[in-house]
């Protein structure tokens, strides 16, 4: 579940641009830590949490993610 890529670059992709090893690119779950991220920073800022919380929150909505997709 978690390491669904993001941005896989498969081989035969991968040589047609001229790149010698493919890409599995990042999991989906970093994807969506990263996009939560962007939207919690403000909000991150006013309540002045650690980066280790802001991270951990981001990666908390990623996983609400990751779950939603299964239903």
């Amino acid at each position: 579940m978690n390491d669904t890529p993001a941005f896989p670059r498969p081989a035969s992709e991968a040589h047609q641009h001229g790149m010698h090893n493919p890409q599995e690119g990042m999991t989906l779950r970093d994807y969506f830590a990263a996009k939560a991220m962007q939207g919690l920073l403000p909000q991150a800022l006013k309540q002045d949490w650690s980066l280790v919380e802001t991270a951990a929150r981001s990666y908390a909505v990623a996983d609400a993610m990751m779950k939603a997709r299964e239903a």
